[in-house]
């Protein structure tokens, strides 16, 4: 799995508790050690500007910021269930710190970080590359908490070679050689 921010805990919780679903991760400003949630803004109906302000965070260059960004999540934060719905995961996410299971991920782990993330400081990916028995951890200079919005080529280059590298490590069978083995049994 692929995660970035509440993805990358999903993607963690699906490493420890089901190992044979996942072959390695790729962790993206990822929660799980460190939670910054938004649920001061968001328990009450959020102005524009507030949301415009907390995307304007999650970038270290503002050009970056996809167009109707902050439309999109002022229409979905303005729905009381969606907002509810992200309040709760967010509280789920701290309550669930990994730090003292993440010794149990045995993945090969990717982290790609930005060195600008003011969200889940650089610290943070410091801490997982400590804690992640099997990690690499690759910097993107220049970029915030969204490397695959901010950093797309070094982020999707990254990514690329990684899951090369499980490719070879994890060689997956081809169905033709299962299926004449069945044949000739």
């Amino acid at each position: 799995p692929i995660g970035n921010p509440l993805g990358g805990h999903g993607a963690q919780k699906i490493a420890l508790q089901r190992p044979d679903l996942c072959r390695g991760l790729v962790l993206a400003g990822s929660s799980g050690l460190f939670e910054r949630t938004l649920e001061k803004g968001v328990e009450h109906r959020p102005s524009r500007d507030w949301i415009e302000r907390k995307i304007r965070d999650l970038f270290y260059d503002e050009a970056n910021i996809p167009d109707g960004c902050v439309d999109r999540a002022y229409a979905e934060l303005s729905d009381r269930r969606a907002a509810r719905a992200i309040v709760k995961l967010g509280r789920s996410a701290k309550s669930d710190h990994l730090g003292s299971k993440l010794h149990g991920v045995r993945q090969p782990t990717l982290l790609l970080w930005g060195r600008q993330d003011n969200v889940t400081p650089p610290s943070v990916a410091d801490e997982f590359h400590e804690l992640l028995p099997d990690s690499r951890l690759v910097w993107l200079d220049n970029c915030g908490h969204t490397p695959m919005l901010e950093r797309p080529e070094p982020f999707a280059r990254s990514v690329r070679e990684f899951t090369e590298e499980l490719a070879l490590r994890y060689p997956v069978p081809r169905i033709a050689d299962d299926v004449e083995a069945a044949e000739e049994a």
